[in-house]
């Protein structure tokens, strides 16, 4: 995985560039309460999706049967 292709800024992430902007992201969810919960929300709905049990288990069920 790229890591472009699991954040979406500003829904479930931020992927930035410098310290600067990274500086400035913190101050904006730490003043917004209600963004920073909706940032969390949905970062956590994303990799449940992405990596959940129902993602995970039957990889491991497969890789385990292989060995």
């Amino acid at each position: 995985y790229e890591i472009q292709d699991l954040i979406t800024n500003d829904v479930d992430g931020y992927c930035l560039d410098s310290i600067d902007e990274i500086n400035e992201m913190c101050k904006m969810l730490l003043g917004n309460k209600s963004k920073s919960f909706e940032i969390g929300n949905n970062g956590r709905k994303k990799s449940i999706q992405l990596f959940g049990n129902h993602v995970a288990t039957p990889l491991w069920i497969d890789f385990f049967k292989n060995i």
